[in-house]
């Protein structure tokens, strides 16, 4: 079974439905239409992929679907679908899309006419003929060749311009034929995603966009001296690896010559082989220079990169700056008044301190007494406090005996007479001395 074969290819039921013609009109019986529609429609694109070709033949593409001696009833009618939906364009766009006249021409013009045509007067049991572009696919393909060029890019300037069998190696793995790169080529071209010339010595040259433009840049002289550097680069390779072939051989024949004793033919390939030696030493001085001055166009790409980006943060920085009224005239002004309130501020503690201390004293000068006085009244208090503690000792009259231990007799020896001890003073000291300090301030 062929690749672009769907799994279903091998069972019979399935495909003896799927071949046999539409069962009514779209409208009538839309299972039977979506499914046949869909079903077909995916082999055709799987076709055309395994084939790496964009185009389809109206004429050739019913007999590639050929099972058990049968082919598909209903192909024409997908095919006529597919052109009415515009999956399938046909081949005279693409061709004429090149030029603005022959695009209005067309799409005003010609593809009109086309469709009133097919819808008024062709006979609806007719199959369409000859080759279309299956467009989705075409579009997937332009894509996958960007893609494959931007990945092998290092310098855009250097590497944007490259020939024409540098693309056909791009495209080898999707495309095979070169219509359908011709193809992919043109419709690139008319989304302005490359650009195509003629080098001096008439080969083909393709310039593409860069990642960065949407769009790419005509052709100028820059660019076809680019491209003129590289073909010169590549054809001094060539020349040495000839050169280095041809040394290889000198030297095989000086050794075959010496085997058959013949000193002369030898020494003859020996001097030629050092001649080869020579211009090989001097193709390779030519390469590097060749090769030093494609990578300063590089160089100088990158540099332009780079002041671009300058540029770019340059002018960012200065209008975020003038946003945010970030200038040394006003930062200098800002800090000055900072510091003028941070002083005033200090000023005003100081003076709300120097004052609150002179409130104080003046507050304690009329309200208070005179510490002095205070410490004689304090000491007469504790004097009070110990007469009161000691009336016996301090406080009795003249005439007055000290008070004596009363004799304890032997008859009484066992009893404590409790009324000849002294009174318990009735103030508490502890108590007298914090109310005076609370009279005195710390």
């Amino acid at each position: 079974m062929k690749s672009h074969f769907p799994e279903c290819w091998e069972d019979d039921e399935r495909m003896n439905y799927l071949f046999s013609a539409f069962r009514g009109e779209k409208n009538t019986n839309p299972h039977d239409w979506n499914t046949k529609m869909n079903f077909w429609t995916s082999v055709i694109t799987a076709y055309c992929k395994s084939h790496k070709t964009v185009t389809v033949n109206c004429d050739t593409i019913t007999g590639e679907f050929r099972r058990d001696g049968k082919v598909p009833l209903c192909i024409g009618e997908v095919l006529s679908e597919l052109i009415r939906s515009r999956k399938l364009d046909s081949l005279n766009y693409s061709v004429a899309s090149r030029g603005w006249l022959s695009w209005g021409l067309y799409v005003f013009v010609s593809s009109p006419s086309y469709w009133v045509f097919n819808r008024f007067w062709k006979k609806p049991s007719s199959d369409p003929t000859g080759v279309y572009i299956l467009k989705e696919l075409l579009e997937e393909y332009a894509n996958s060749l960007l893609e494959a060029h931007h990945s092998k890019v290092q310098c855009d300037s250097a590497d944007s311009l490259v020939t024409y069998e540098e693309v056909e190696s791009l495209s080898a793995e999707f495309c095979q034929d070169k219509s359908s790169l011709e193809l992919i080529l043109n419709h690139l071209e008319k989304n302005k995603k490359i650009c195509i010339g003629y080098a001096s010595d008439g080969s083909k040259v393709v310039k593409f966009t860069d990642v960065r433009n949407s769009s790419v840049e005509p052709l100028s002289e820059a660019d076809f001296g680019i491209i003129r550097l590289k073909k010169t680069i590549e054809m001094v390779k060539l020349q040495m690896r000839k050169m280095s072939e041809k040394k290889t051989k000198l030297h095989e024949e000086a050794k075959a010559a010496l085997k058959d004793s013949s000193k002369i033919k030898a020494k003859n390939a020996l001097r030629k082989k050092l001649k080869m030696e020579k211009m090989i030493e001097n193709a390779d001085q030519t390469l590097a220079t060749l090769e030093s001055l494609l990578d300063q166009i590089k160089t100088a790409e990158s540099q332009k990169v780079i002041l671009n980006a300058y540029e770019v943060g340059a002018s960012a920085l200065r209008k975020t700056l003038a946003d945010q009224r970030l200038r040394p005239d006003v930062v200098h002004n800002t800090m000055s008044d900072v510091q003028e309130v941070v002083e005033m501020c200090q000023d005003i503690s100081t003076i709300m301190q120097e004052k609150n201390q002179e409130l104080e004293q003046s507050y304690l000068g009329e309200q208070s007494l005179d510490q002095s006085d205070l410490e004689a009244e304090l000491e007469a208090l504790l004097t009070d406090s110990r007469t009161e503690e000691h009336p016996a000792s301090t406080t009795r009259g003249q005439g007055d005996t000290p008070l004596r231990r009363r004799p304890i007799s032997s008859a009484s020896s066992d009893k404590f007479d409790v009324d000849s001890l002294p009174d318990l003073p009735s103030h508490d000291i502890e108590q007298k001395r914090e109310k005076l300090h609370k009279l005195i301030p710390s």
